[in-house]
């Protein structure tokens, strides 16, 4: 869940620059009991967003992402005028699109304590991709399932290319 950030420039001309933090089981987790905490939550409310991030977890892979664009219209990540095509990629080689795109247009309180990288000049998107792709051959495999040593968030387009890499710990 840590956050990378990547910009992409082209002479002086800042293209994108991008930030974002995967939303992983764990900093679900860890960002929920940072919550409750800090929000003085109950056990049953606690518990109640448990069971919603175990569900969200298990149906989505999702990043939580904050760019800035040479032109604003260029980084609705939501819209088909975006400069920026937004792709999920793990070690094999296998690309998966989002299956939602999600413009935060007034991130929370708690989004902007949690994320740091959300600033007024930044963008804000939720980018959820399936836990389940399609081979060429329209066989199924596991999206950052077991054995996944790295992935990458790219983000390309006519004016290039950012990529931001995770890398795998062993073991999970």
């Amino acid at each position: 869940g840590a956050v990378l950030l990547c910009g992409r420039y082209e002479g002086l001309d800042q293209r994108i620059d991008v930030a974002a933090t995967f939303l992983s089981w764990d900093f679900r987790h860890a960002l929920l009991a940072r919550f409750a905490s800090d929000a003085t939550l109950s056990a049953p409310a606690r518990a109640e967003e448990l069971t919603r991030l175990r569900d969200s977890a298990a149906r989505e892979h999702e990043f939580f992402v904050a760019l800035v664009t040479t032109e604003q219209r260029y980084g609705r990540l939501d819209r088909p005028t975006s400069a920026w095509r937004v792709r999920l990629l793990d070690d094999r080689g296998r690309e998966v699109a989002p299956a939602h795109i999600a413009q935060v247009r007034r991130p929370s309180a708690a989004e902007e304590r949690y994320f740091p990288f959300v600033t007024p000049w930044r963008q804000v998107f939720r980018v959820r991709f399936p836990v389940r792709g399609l081979n060429p051959d329209g066989t199924e495999f596991d999206v950052l399932g077991e054995g996944t040593r790295s992935f990458v968030l790219r983000f390309s387009g006519a004016l290039g290319t950012a990529d931001l890499r995770w890398e795998v710990a062993a073991g999970g």
